[in-house]
């Protein structure tokens, strides 16, 4: 389970899961009741999670392995019997990577309500997407800054107290949603008591540029009511508590661990991991960029020992092919190829932590240009500090084909695992602007893009 950042808080949760599986430990002297349904269902999870793990999708590989775990126990003792160790492993729900996806929504929602809050405040603010300023200074509702990691929390609060101690399933989704909604409602505030610090000290404060264990000691005032309402469900509630399985009749218990179920299901659990591992043994194809630099000559630009003013943010590379470029008007030109000779977890060209542009650059898509470029599209970009701009074409080269869009490079991955082609490229072409990017421009990076694809065919 991930256990950096917001998702920190994996190894709680599974020793909390451990701890819950433990308790109904006595589900495991039943007969087994096997079920063809979860065992067919078993055989296919778990040959997901070893495509997904070839692919190195970390959020997919991981949810796999958890639901593979959850029906391993549902195909040895039946859905019915399964149910109290369901419940222990949904813990680890909440330490699963795949909420990350609501970043953007969380950024979006706390923009909106904190427009209304510095409204109500009477500070004047300009807001565009995630960026807020003020007139003292600027601010960004980051990843960080979206609330998920609270959100998790609650959720994880909650989740735990319902199973340990709510005896309905109603007590504990009431006690998740007011959990969340108030987790949601606290980082709003905890954003606008920020800025609003910040337009008072004029952004001379240090809770504006540190101000992570202030939202941890604020989150206090949000656990005492979660705490408080858990427990006024839990006195509302007449059921009792049991840890033990429903009464048997002595023909249904069995007397010793029958192992033939057992071994059915590590089989089917360990086969695909078996699998993966034979896979990636094979030998893969050498790509192009891993034995090649770029050529001296691109169309009418020649390589120069001076070094790039921009280039795109990405990480764990295993070859940067770089080098600027100057024509006969003395126009340069920066070529930049990121090539990663063997797509794998943490070493990928579609990753959260890869980014085309990072302050103080922004991008905006460009297409408007009469000239069709051979590959990739144009994108212009600015420097928010010096003013300064550069057209961009950039596209992505995944198992010998070109794409532009994301999906499709993290799709043409998939195909790569069974062509023994995992290499990947991100290339980049740019080029100075003065005032505006003309038509110039992309006439001179399709130029040098059509002698660049060239070169990569030899």
């Amino acid at each position: 389970m991930q256990t950096e950042h917001d998702l920190s808080h994996g190894p709680l949760l599974t020793l909390a899961a451990i701890y819950t599986v433990y308790r109904q430990r006595l589900y495991l002297q039943l007969i087994p009741n096997q079920s063809a349904l979860a065992t067919l269902t078993l055989l296919g999870l778990s040959l997901a999670w070893g495509l997904s793990y070839l692919m190195g999708i970390q959020a997919m590989h991981q949810t796999l392995a958890l639901m593979s775990l959850a029906c391993a126990y549902w195909a040895w003792l039946g859905l019915r019997r399964a149910l109290p160790f369901l419940l222990g492993l949904s813990l680890l729900i909440w330490a699963l990577p795949i909420w990350f996806l609501l970043n953007p929504p969380l950024q979006a929602f706390a923009s909106w309500a904190v427009k209304w809050l510095l409204q109500w405040a009477h500070i004047p603010a300009f807001i565009e997407g995630i960026e807020i300023t003020i007139p003292s200074g600027r601010f960004e509702i980051s990843g960080g800054c979206s609330g998920l990691r609270y959100l998790l929390v609650s959720s994880t609060l909650a989740s735990i107290y319902g199973i340990f101690y709510l005896r309905s399933f109603p007590q504990t989704l009431i006690l998740w949603t007011f959990g969340c909604a108030l987790s949601i409602l606290f980082n709003w505030i905890r954003i606008f008591i920020i800025i609003w610090v910040g337009h008072d000290s004029k952004m001379q404060s240090s809770l504006v540029q540190d101000h992570d264990n202030f939202g941890w000691f604020l989150y206090i005032g949000v656990v005492i009511p979660i705490l408080w309402v858990a427990r006024r469900l839990e006195k509302s509630s007449n059921k009792t508590t049991t840890d033990t399985p429903p009464i048997q009749t002595s023909n249904q218990i069995q007397q010793t661990l029958q192992l033939k179920p057992w071994l059915h299901t590590i089989c089917l659990l360990s086969l695909p991991a078996l699998l993966t591992y034979g896979w990636q043994s094979l030998p893969y194809q050498s790509s192009f960029w891993s034995t090649h630099t770029l050529p001296n000559t691109l169309s009418e630009f020649h390589k120069t020992e001076k070094q790039p003013d921009w280039r795109a943010a990405y990480q764990n590379h295993s070859h940067l092919r770089e080098a600027v470029y100057q024509n006969d008007t003395h126009k340069t030109l920066t070529a930049s190829i990121f090539h990663y000779q063997r797509q794998q977890q943490g070493q990928e060209l579609i990753n959260e932590a890869n980014f085309l542009t990072i302050k103080p650059w922004v991008n905006k898509q460009r297409n408007d240009f009469t000239t069709q470029p051979p590959s990739g599209s144009f994108l212009e970009l600015r420097n928010l500090t010096t003013g300064k701009k550069r057209l961009l074409l950039r596209w992505y080269t995944v198992s010998g084909q070109n794409t532009t869009n994301d999906t499709k490079a993290k799709l043409l991955q998939f195909k790569g695992i069974f062509t023994r082609n995992a290499s990947a490229s991100l290339v980049t072409l740019s080029i100075p602007c003065k005032q505006t990017c003309s038509e110039q421009e992309a006439t001179q990076l399709s130029t040098v893009a059509s002698a660049l694809l060239n070169y990569n065919k030899r």
